[in-house]
């Protein structure tokens, strides 16, 4: 690596020198102190190459070097071990500093004490006739979820008490009656606007995209994911409850059609309705 670089930690490597010529060389000199002193062997171009590049080589290989002389007798072990810690407070840190990913690992490793966001409880309905799809239709915004099947739109979950799952054969009928003076809220609503456009279906208009919203009120910030930013604005933990899940049940096999998830879509939906207020008022 001192010699072909790491452009993961910025360190410039010698030019025209890969992973093959680096292994090669270092396996016939064994050190770097032994190909420098034998630079007359090598070609004019690699020789140049490498002595232009001594400095920045040595300095390569230091950097790289793990430091093993660490004095840790006055450590202890038990003072080592991931602990409970704020959950809301580090996670308020993280996102100043846009932290995305590292939460998400940090998370990973345990330790997270059990934050203040509210569990969002959601009953869903399904429509079954046109009639009913086409009464749905209203001039105010409507908040709705896509509901996936792999990468296949099978319909749309609207916010509602209790909240209502529209089937994909039955959009037609609700897009109709919807109309031009007819809208739709979501966070990230491309992807059901083009699924909608594939199924040969004309897309609603698009009154607010909570995505969107929240990278113009914070452009430095890469678009937020709808868990991210439900629990940054407004407390809110989009995921299911732990307490919600079945506990102790041995897996089996099945043959059967998996089941279509219709709660976690209604929880998004309810979420990105409760966010439209808290974000308009920052745009």
């Amino acid at each position: 690596a001192a010699l072909r670089g790491d452009t993961s930690d910025n360190l410039p490597g010698v030019p025209g020198v890969g992973e093959k010529t680096a292994a090669k060389l270092i396996t016939k000199y064994d050190s770097l102190e032994a190909l420098y002193d034998d630079l007359e062997s090598q070609t004019p171009k690699l020789k140049e190459n490498l002595a232009a590049a001594r400095e920045q080589v040595f300095l390569n290989r230091d950097l790289m070097t793990m430091i093993d002389d660490v004095p840790t007798g006055d450590i202890d072990p038990d003072s080592l071990i991931i602990r409970p810690f704020d959950r809301d407070a580090v996670r308020g840190l993280f996102d100043e500093l846009a932290f995305a990913s590292l939460w998400h690992r940090l998370e990973a490793l345990g330790g997270v004490a059990q934050g203040s966001a509210d569990q969002l409880d959601v009953d869903v309905v399904t429509v079954t006739t046109n009639d009913q799809a086409a009464s749905m239709a209203s001039s105010e915004p409507v908040t709705l979820e896509g509901v996936w099947q792999g990468d296949d739109l099978i319909g749309v979950v609207v916010s509602d008490t209790p909240a209502r799952f529209l089937p994909l054969d039955l959009l037609p009928s609700w897009l109709e009656a919807l109309g031009d003076d007819g809208s739709i809220v979501g966070h990230d609503v491309k992807p059901v606007l083009r699924a909608l456009l594939d199924a040969g279906m004309e897309p609603p208009r698009v009154s607010f995209d909570t995505m969107i919203a929240a990278y113009v009120i914070n452009p430095a910030q890469r678009a937020p994911s709808l868990e991210d930013l439900a629990y940054r604005e407004i407390g809110v933990d989009v995921q299911e409850s732990p307490d919600d899940e079945e506990v102790g049940e041995q897996p089996s096999f099945s043959f059967e059609e998996p089941s279509i998830d219709l709660e976690g879509p209604a929880r998004r939906a309810l979420a990105v309705e409760r966010l439209v207020v808290p974000l308009s008022e920052q745009l």
